[in-house]
C-alpha cells in the first residue's frame, strides 16, 4: 500500500495502527524520524537518536537505540532510508 511517498505492506501498517507519531516516517522527505545509523542482520534497525515523542517500538541501547517498528524497518529494507 502506498502512503505518503513510499510503499509499505498492509501488514506493516496494520501492525502499527497505534503509532504515536502518526506514521510520520512515511511522509517525511528529510527522513528525520528514527534516522538510521545501521542495519544489523536484516532485523535490527539502529537509529541515531530517540524519537521526539513516546514510541513503544524504540529500545534504548547505549548512546543510540533500536527501532522495532515494522513500517520503519520495511522503509529501510525497501528504500535504504
Amino acid at each position: 500500500m502506498k502512503k505518503g511517498g513510499y510503499e509499505v505492506s498492509q501488514d506493516a501498517l496494520d501492525n502499527t495502527k497505534d503509532c504515536h507519531l502518526s506514521h510520520r516516517c512515511l511522509v517525511d522527505p528529510e527522513n528525520t524520524v528514527c534516522k538510521p545509523e545501521y542495519f544489523l542482520a536484516q532485523q535490527e534497525l539502529f537509529v541515531k537518536e530517540k524519537p521526539s515523542r513516546k514510541c513503544d517500538r524504540y529500545l534504548s541501547y547505549g548512546i543510540s537505540g533500536i527501532c522495532k517498528c515494522p513500517v520503519r524497518v520495511e522503509l529501510y529494507k525497501r528504500y535504504k532510508i
